[in-house]
């Protein structure tokens, strides 16, 4: 059983979040541009997940996961915004 007070525990949940996220924000409406921006923060998000986690700092992992969670909520916000 996982221990809500380990970081892994809250990685694992917040990781469960982000296809779920994306598919939200990918459409054939999406401009190329924003596919490739895209792209590019969940490519960035996955090395630091590799970098932090071999060096047995999940916590500042977390850090950055939050800090991709709340940049793509608001992308997302933003680029609805746009096309309504």
């Amino acid at each position: 059983m996982m221990n809500k007070k380990n970081p892994h525990y809250e990685i694992s949940r917040l990781q469960r979040k982000i296809p779920l996220l994306l598919e939200g924000q990918i459409n054939e409406s999406t401009s190329s541009a924003n596919l490739q921006i895209i792209k590019e923060k969940t490519q960035e998000i996955w090395r630091q997940e590799a970098f932090w986690i071999k060096r047995g700092n999940a916590s500042r992992y977390l850090y950055d996961l939050r800090q991709f969670l709340s940049w793509a909520t608001q992308f997302q916000e933003d680029n609805a915004d746009a096309t309504s």
